[in-house]
């Protein structure tokens, strides 16, 4: 499979990870290897290989970025760790808590967005006003699900 960052975009990719990371961020990739290029009639294709790869050549552009691919045919108890029902899925995790997830290839407009959401993770910042961190802190837990169409 060719390259899906260009060499041209890497370096100012690896810049930026540079400056903005602060701390470690911990993605997991739930993936089915083996299914790319299967197409049956009717069942949706996902982009399994692409999302893996993508990922995986963010994390050559900085030691913060710390993946992990797991195959969910041969461990499909990762599902259920990672609290994922669909594949591809991409997993944030900080300080023990696994709330960001991505389904599906992040490309066009959602790399920017995951870019964004990776840095957030490293530097902890919700970007939530401090003032209002305590009303938010105090509402119960909500399920959000964005849906959005490929670019």
């Amino acid at each position: 499979m060719t390259q899906i960052i260009p060499d041209r975009d890497k370096q100012k990719l690896k810049e930026i990870l540079e400056q903005e990371l602060t701390g470690d961020v911990n993605i997991a990739v739930l993936t089915q290897p083996g299914s790319a290029g299967l197409i049956v009639p009717g069942m949706p294709q996902r982009a399994y290989a692409e999302t893996e790869q993508l990922l995986r050549e963010v994390a050559e552009l900085s030691p913060k970025v710390k993946l992990q691919v797991f195959n969910v045919q041969a461990e499909p108890q990762r599902l259920e760790e990672y609290s994922v029902a669909e594949t591809p899925a991409i997993v944030f995790g900080v300080d023990g808590k696994r709330n960001l997830r991505y389904f599906g290839f992040p490309g066009g407009g959602e790399f920017s967005a995951l870019l964004r959401d990776m840095v957030r993770v490293s530097q902890k910042d919700s970007e939530v006003d401090e003032k209002a961190r305590p009303m938010v802190d105090a509402l119960p837990p909500i399920h959000v699900e964005v849906f959005v169409t490929p670019t």
